[in-house]
């Protein structure tokens, strides 16, 4: 894996010759965008311009049904790292009623982001609704062009270009481009062709899944579901409040292998649970390190770690509430929904039908056969950037303007956030946020990790500049 170059410092053109401060363009107004251009209005020193072709605060993630709650409770879900009450304190005012712990709605967390840019950022920042079409590095700086043709310079280009759309399982191949496969659930009205007593194979077993769950229910879907995913795992609930105590943290000493990490790890979590605690806190305990660990793992031990220890994180890390699992919980007690563990081996469009083909898991081999009326992908974002990133991250890949990382988990960035060439060197003014940083980084994609890291860039910028400006 290509090594992390030092990052320059500050250069003559992150400041716009003709104001004196940086022309900041920030590309994609989801989350990490909308919050970017919040943090530096809130330092000033920069002239914004936001390009976004949807609504601004939202996103894919919040821009949801208002049945979708969210994965991390209130009382961790601020904007700001120096105000972690802010967004309860803002839903409070809205007439929601919610304690630290509860779980709100995404559709109101969205609402909040958009209401905080509204107030904050807004009146200083240019928000245009466009795509991006391509970027080119000139005279120390850069030009945006946008896909009807305006042109913009930029001393400063971050890419907040948020998550693509998840990848066609393989084996699905047949099926794609049918209007029985719903490749992308996160479109609007992705779900609406699926009837009441239509019987549906999800794809995948993790967060997106329920999810989808909940939105076939709640438009009134009534017929038989089932979820199909390699291991059969479902997302681990949260710690209730009144529960068991958390277990204490483990301590990972450094320079642990691979192998002691996850042998650490497991013994902890199985001494919790056998002294009555509960193992949250081990996984939990881990959230400070976790960058740092990811950093030392060599790269045959990332991929042993993406093999064989994925699918345990990320059930143990990425949990959801109880109330969506005693959901789930319901569902499989009736009979509506089975979960199954398996690899496609195939599928097939039949007469208003679709025919899949699966290994079941520890099955030595045999292929089993599902009839359903729709098959949905539920596997989550595609991470492989250079299939998934759209035109403008394919064409900065291909024109090495970004570096992918090896196991195609993201782009390659210096500790700031900085851009990494192709050759390995970091960029001055070209930033990257949001879970494309995952290869670097790892643990980025809930809220309390991106909005440090939103954080920690605008102060980054916001220094640059002054260093810049007094010389």
């Amino acid at each position: 894996m290509t090594d992390v170059s030092p990052v320059p410092p500050p250069v003559a053109s992150l400041r716009s010759p003709s104001s004196g401060s940086p022309r900041v363009v920030i590309v994609g107004g989801g989350f990490s965008g909308s919050a970017l251009a919040v943090q530096l209005a809130r330092t000033g020193g920069a002239h914004v311009t936001l390009v976004e072709p949807n609504t601004v605060g939202r996103g894919v993630a919040y821009a949801t049904d208002p049945e979708h709650l969210l994965n991390v409770p209130a009382a961790k879900m601020s904007l700001f790292p120096d105000a972690p009450d802010d967004f309860l304190a803002w839903a409070r005012t809205q007439g929601v009623s919610a304690a630290p712990t509860t779980f709100l709605p995404r559709a109101l967390y969205g609402a909040y982001v958009a209401d905080t840019f509204a107030r904050v950022a807004a009146p200083t920042t240019r928000v245009i609704r466009a795509q991006v079409a391509r970027l080119t590095e000139e005279r120390g700086g850069w030009r945006v062009l946008l896909a009807d043709g305006e042109r913009i310079e930029a001393d400063v280009v971050v890419l907040a270009t948020g998550n693509p759309a998840p990848a066609d399982p393989p084996g699905l191949e047949r099926i794609v481009g049918s209007g029985r496969y719903v490749a992308n659930p996160w479109k609007r009205d992705a779900l609406a062709a699926i009837g009441p007593d239509d019987t549906v194979l999800l794809v995948g077993t993790g967060l997106t899944a329920l999810d989808v769950l909940v939105s076939l229910r709640t438009q009134g879907h009534r017929g038989a579901i089932r979820a199909l995913s390699r291991r059969g795992f479902l997302p681990l609930p949260h710690l209730e409040a009144g529960g068991p105590p958390a277990a204490p943290a483990v301590v990972i000493p450094e320079g642990a292998s691979f192998e002691e990490i996850v042998r650490l790890v497991h013994a902890a979590g199985r001494a919790a649970v056998t002294a009555g605690q509960a193992w949250h806190g081990v996984i939990d305990g881990l959230r400070t390190s976790t960058s740092g660990i990811w950093a030392r793992l060599t790269p045959v031990e990332r991929r042993r770690f993406l093999r064989l220890v994925r699918p345990y994180w990320e059930v143990h890390r990425h949990r959801a509430p109880g109330v969506v699992l005693e959901h789930v919980r319901r569902l499989r007690a009736s009979g509506a929904l089975e979960i199954l563990a398996g690899r496609i081996a195939g599928a097939e469009v039949a007469v208003e039908a679709v025919d899949v083909q699966y290994r079941r898991r520890g099955a030595a081999g045999a292929v089993e056969r599902v009839r359903v009326a729709h098959v949905v992908n539920t596997t989550g974002p595609d991470t492989d950037l250079a299939r998934a990133g759209g035109p403008l991250l394919q064409g900065l890949l291909a024109s090495g303007v970004l570096l992918q990382d090896p196991d195609r988990l993201g782009l390659r960035t210096a500790p700031t956030g900085a851009a990494l060439r192709a050759d390995g060197t970091a960029h001055t003014s070209l930033f990257v946020l949001g879970q494309a940083r995952r290869a670097d980084l790892w643990e980025h994609t809930a809220v309390p990790d991106l909005s440090k890291a939103v954080a920690a860039l605008a102060t980054h910028l916001t220094v640059a500049s002054l260093v810049v400006a007094t010389g």
